[in-house]
């Protein structure tokens, strides 16, 4: 008899102890997803930081490249109005000289 009263017992028992570890599962389940989820978010979160810095690093490179561009292109402007001038002045020159040969030269 008395054992008749400890089976109900350890099946309560073996029960709960199964309940324990579902419940026990279940928790180590949602833990894991959680981390992954986490894990997600933060190597979203990486991924978009180094692209922002690749933007920002590109931007500055190409803002660089412009101020290149542009200060050649102000030498180039500039050395070409000096080229102009020279040639305008050497062309003045020979037209002078042009017009004092033909004024001095000796006709036979």
């Amino acid at each position: 008899m008395e054992q008749e009263r400890l089976v109900p017992l350890q099946t309560i028992e073996e029960r709960m102890i199964k309940y324990q570890r579902e419940c026990e599962e279940r928790a180590r389940a949602e833990i894991q997803a959680e981390v992954a989820r986490v894990r997600e978010i933060e190597i979203s979160r990486m991924r978009l930081d180094e692209a922002a810095k690749c933007r920002a690093q590109l931007d500055r490179a190409r803002e660089e490249l412009e101020k290149l561009h542009l200060t050649r292109l102000q030498e180039m402007r500039a050395r070409e109005a000096e080229m102009k001038e020279r040639f305008a002045t050497r062309e003045q020159a020979s037209k002078i000289l042009f017009s004092f040969d033909s004024h001095h030269s000796p006709r036979f």
